[in-house]
C-alpha cells in the first residue's frame, strides 16, 4: 500500500502535469508554420467554437485537418467572447486563411432571428451551456450545409468521409460515441418526436443544413426535455439526434473515427482521427498533440486536388 507521502507526491505531479501541458501546447503553436494559403477556385469552409481556455487545442485541431484534407478549406472561428487580440493574432498566424467571427456580432445576430421573448429555452440553454452554441451561433438564420468540429480532436490521415461531404453533403453527418450520452430518456425524446432516436450520436463532429432546423419545433423540444428531466450537458446531442430521427443521415465509421482513443492508439495512431473525450485527455495532452508538429515536415507545396 502507498504511503501518504507518495500519495501526496503523486498527486502534486497530476496537477503539475495538468498545468504544463496547456503551457507546452501553447509554447509550441508559435513553432507550427503557417499553413500555405491555395488559389483554388472552389473553397470549402469548417467551423469551429473557441476560447481563451482552448484556443491553441482550436490550432491543432484546425492544422490537423487542413493537412489531412488535401482541399482548399477555411477554417471559420467563433469567438466565445473571451479570446484576447495575442490569441487571435496567433490564430490568423497558423492558419492564414481562417476568419474569426466576434461575439459581439454573433450575439447581435442572435437577438434578432432567436429573440429571447420567442425563444427562452434556447437562449437560455445557450447561456448555461457553451456546448450549444454549436447548434444556435452557426445555424440560426443562416443558410447551406455547414461542418462544425470540436476542438479536441486530431486528424492523422486523409478524412474522406468528411471531405466528401464537404462536396456533396447528402443528409447530416455526425460521429458515433461510445455509449449512448444525451442525459435524457430516449423514450421521451422518441414520444416528442414520433420517431426512434438513433443511438449513440456524438456532435464532435456535426454536420447539418441551417434551413432545415425548426427552431420553433426546437424550442419545443428543450422546454419539454427540461421541465420533465431537468438541464443536462448534452443537450446539444439530445436536440440533434431527434432532429435526425426525422431526416436522411449517416454516421462516421467508429473505427475509423474514433471516440476516446486508448493509450496505444494515441501514441501510434492507425485511425483517421481521433475525439479525446473524458479519460482519454490524459493520453491527448502526454502524446497526441506532438503528432501535429510532426506533420508540419510532411507538407506537400503541390496544389491539391481541388484545383480550378
Amino acid at each position: 500500500m502507498l504511503d501518504f507521502k507518495t500519495i501526496c507526491r503523486y498527486m502534486v505531479w497530476r496537477a503539475l502535469r495538468r498545468y504544463d501541458t496547456p503551457r507546452r501546447m501553447v509554447k509550441a503553436v508559435s513553432f507550427l508554420k503557417p499553413l500555405p494559403i491555395t488559389t483554388k477556385a472552389h473553397e470549402y469552409e469548417v467551423y469551429f467554437l473557441t476560447g481563451a481556455r482552448h484556443w491553441y487545442k482550436t490550432v491543432f485541431c484546425a492544422y490537423s485537418f487542413l493537412h489531412a484534407a488535401a482541399m482548399n478549406v477555411r477554417p471559420v472561428i467563433f469567438d466565445d467572447g473571451t479570446l484576447v487580440d495575442e490569441q487571435k493574432d496567433e490564430l490568423l498566424r497558423v492558419l492564414p486563411s481562417c476568419r474569426i467571427v466576434e461575439s459581439g456580432r454573433v450575439e447581435a445576430w442572435l437577438d434578432q432571428v432567436l429573440p429571447r421573448g420567442r425563444f427562452p429555452a434556447l437562449r437560455s440553454r445557450r447561456d448555461e451551456l457553451r456546448v450549444f452554441r454549436k447548434l444556435t451561433d452557426f445555424h440560426a438564420g443562416c443558410s447551406g450545409w455547414k461542418l462544425f468540429l470540436d476542438s479536441d480532436m486530431l486528424f492523422f490521415r486523409l478524412p474522406a468521409t468528411l471531405t466528401d461531404w464537404l462536396r456533396q453533403p447528402r443528409g447530416c453527418i455526425c460521429m458515433k460515441d461510445v455509449e449512448t450520452c444525451y442525459g435524457y430518456s430516449t423514450e421521451h425524446m422518441s414520444s416528442l418526436t414520433g420517431h426512434s432516436i438513433p443511438d449513440r450520436v456524438n456532435t464532435g463532429i456535426l454536420g447539418m443544413h441551417s434551413e432545415a432546423i425548426d427552431w420553433e419545433r426546437f424550442e419545443w423540444w428543450a422546454r419539454q426535455l427540461f421541465e420533465r428531466e431537468g438541464l443536462k450537458y448534452y443537450l446539444d446531442q439530445a436536440l440533434f439526434a431527434m432532429h435526425m430521427s426525422q431526416r436522411a443521415y449517416s454516421i462516421c465509421d467508429a473505427t475509423e473515427y474514433v471516440v476516446y482513443p486508448t493509450r496505444r492508439e494515441a501514441v501510434r495512431p492507425t485511425a483517421i482521427m481521433h475525439h479525446y473525450v473524458g479519460g482519454s485527455r490524459v493520453w491527448y495532452h502526454r502524446f497526441a498533440w506532438r503528432h501535429v508538429l510532426r506533420q508540419q515536415s510532411q507538407l506537400a507545396n503541390t496544389p491539391g486536388e481541388d484545383s480550378a
